[in-house]
């Protein structure tokens, strides 16, 4: 899905995995930097039907990285 997304200021995301993360289990998500609210909606909407735990975002989580996660495997499967 194409979307636009910037910060508070106007700023806009560079990189999708700035804001958002999608695990096995579960998605990170800073919806409120996407800047259309249609689009917003069937973001979050498309996540959560994936039956995904959906994790809200702030953009002060943004800033520090939050959303530039990864899932992780191990020899035994999924670390946590």
């Amino acid at each position: 899905m194409v979307f636009p997304a910037a910060d508070s200021r106007g700023v806009s995301i560079y990189h999708t995995n700035v804001l958002m993360c999608i695990g096995t289990d579960y998605a990170l998500l800073g919806a409120d930097m996407i800047t259309n609210a249609a689009r917003r909606d069937e973001v979050i909407t498309r996540l959560q039907d994936s039956g995904r735990d959906l994790i809200a975002l702030t953009e002060a989580q943004i800033a520090q990285f939050a959303g530039n996660a990864i899932e992780l495997q191990g020899c035994e499967g999924r670390l946590h």
